[in-house]
């Protein structure tokens, strides 16, 4: 399907880039991975969360997925949205209330 967009992609980005979109985070859970941990020669160890290619203004997005039973989160963003110090903030806040909660 990615193939037929190629003749729209930039007119895509350009809307995008010139939106500020009606939401203030995007979160996607991606659930369970099902990939054996050990295929020939090779043993897999971890699976990090995918990242997500934003040209948008509103850019917040979180993303998580779990592998081997580890959840793993990844929260992105557009500095010109977000400052990094406030990222931080909270990524820390974040890590505060998961280490808390168990």
């Amino acid at each position: 399907m990615g193939e037929h967009m190629h003749p729209v992609v930039e007119r895509m980005i350009n809307m995008l880039k010139s939106s500020e979109g009606g939401h203030d985070i995007t979160l996607s859970n991606m659930g369970k991975i099902n990939i054996p941990n050990d295929y020939k020669n090779f043993n897999l160890e971890t699976v990090f969360s995918p990242t997500v290619a934003f040209p948008w203004l509103n850019s917040n997005t979180l993303v998580t997925s779990t592998y081997n039973q580890q959840m793993d989160f990844t929260f992105m963003s557009n500095e010109n949205f977000l400052p990094k110090e406030e990222a931080h903030l909270i990524k820390d806040k974040a890590i505060e209330l998961l280490t808390t909660s168990l």
